[in-house]
């Protein structure tokens, strides 16, 4: 009793037991009533062989891809002879890959009955022939599919696949599967940075990223949607890692950059950059003066910007800067530690008057050095404390020995310039020479 082999319309071969004679070759057809005989023919001189210990090899190809590549997955085999059929299905992840077509069939197949069948996730290949199937070793079929993204795997389902003799026997196998992964997109490996610079100079942007094949650079304005940084002036670079700006005017202040890195993907891995801004900043500067009759410079004395605790020193002409801030709201405090000196009974007999509301009052930087024991009103004990400084009753006051004017400053879009007038207190009518 030997095994025949039949091919059915699903694509799927069945091994039938029979007891027919083995010289004979039968031909027929199988339905639900049973076997229904065909022409006989007798095989002269042929002997059914026997089975022959083999062991055939059957491969998946790899794939590495971009969503949208068409990706070729071949089917090898290595050790093929000597067989009369085989059964192949094949799974493989209808998410990941979708099937397009089968090429470049193996031409020792071709004399044979091949039929290629599929469904949403499953590839069934059946062939048979009475003439032996010697490939060897080499290409099978290729099979085609969409890569539609992610990782999937192309494997052999083991219990629905086989090679077999003349003989219906079936052939060890070893089948080894495959898989689909996608490329690796760019990485971005350094963000571009927020910059901040004076109005109308020159700057730039710059991203570092492995796997990158292009750049382009985008802008999104103050009230604006994101869109391709043009290629005009005052930019450069806009297809490079790096976007130069040159003459940056008032009306980028605000802007934001980003930029869209693409591999070997093209946009379907393309990776976007953080968003970078673009700020304008602006100087304060200007003189500090000891407010007397000719406004001397005072030099080396401590300047101190808030918000940032920002402190520098004045120059020799008691000049300040403090440059590159922000749009905001700042305070400049001065201190200094120069000698006291200055006050006289003019000055006593001044801080009297203005108690008493004789005309002209003390204000600004003159108020504030009358303000001597701290209390932020101007009174007698102001004026006696002055006297025993005089005297040398008194080696300080309450409110030290120096007061300067405390400006605070809005900066919106340009530049601005605050001299800033300081007396000794007590001093109030700005007598002293420093």
């Amino acid at each position: 009793m030997k095994n025949l082999i039949y091919t059915l319309l699903s694509g799927v071969f069945l091994l039938i037991n029979s007891t027919f004679p083995d010289n004979y070759l039968y031909s027929g057809s199988i339905s639900a009533d049973g076997w229904s005989p065909g022409p006989t023919e007798i095989l002269a001189n042929h002997t059914v062989p026997q089975p022959v210990p083999l062991n055939i090899t059957a491969t998946l190809g790899d794939a590495v891809a971009c969503p949208g590549d068409e990706i070729v997955i071949p089917v090898n085999v290595a050790g093929l002879v000597d067989v009369h059929a085989f059964n192949i299905a094949i799974n493989y992840d209808n998410s990941v890959v979708s099937y397009i077509n089968y090429s470049d069939v193996n031409d020792l197949i071709m004399p044979g009955f091949l039929q290629v069948y599929w469904t949403g996730s499953q590839i069934r290949i059946a062939w048979i022939d009475l003439q032996p199937l010697n490939i060897g070793s080499g290409l099978l079929m290729n099979l085609h599919f969409t890569y539609l993204g992610g990782t999937g795997a192309f494997s052999f389902s083991t219990g629905e696949s086989l090679f077999a003799d003349f003989a219906g026997n079936v052939i060890p196998t070893t089948f080894v599967n495959s898989s689909v992964q996608s490329q690796t997109g760019p990485v971005i490996t350094q963000q571009p940075v927020d910059v901040v610079i004076p109005e109308n100079s020159n700057t730039s942007f710059s991203v570092m990223a492995t796997g990158a094949t292009s750049y382009k650079w985008q802008v999104k304005e103050t009230t604006g949607t994101w869109n391709d940084v043009p290629s005009a002036t005052p930019y450069s670079g806009e297809a490079t890692s790096t976007l130069a700006i040159t003459g940056a005017p008032a009306s980028f202040d605000g802007n934001l950059y980003r930029c869209v890195v693409t591999g070997n993907c093209g946009q379907s891995l393309a990776v976007t950059s953080n968003p970078a801004l673009l700020r304008f900043c602006y100087d304060i500067d200007g003189v500090i003066s000891y407010a007397n009759a000719f406004f001397t410079p005072l030099d080396h004395v401590t300047v101190t910007l808030n918000p940032g605790n920002v402190i520098i020193t004045s120059d020799a002409g008691g000049h300040y800067e403090f440059t590159c801030l922000l749009p905001g709201t700042y305070t400049i405090d001065v201190t200094c530690n120069k000698p006291w000196g200055g006050a006289t009974d003019d000055d006593v007999t001044k801080i009297q008057d203005h108690y008493c509301n004789v005309p002209p009052p003390l204000t600004g930087i003159y108020l504030l050095a009358a303000y001597v024991d701290n209390d932020n009103f101007v009174g007698g004990m102001d004026a006696v404390m002055v006297k025993q400084r005089i005297l040398n009753l008194l080696s300080s006051f309450p409110r030290g020995d120096w007061v300067f004017e405390r400006p605070v400053i809005t900066l919106t879009n340009s530049d601005v310039t605050q001299n800033i007038l300081g007396l000794c207190v007590g001093d109030v009518d700005g007598s002293y020479i420093p």
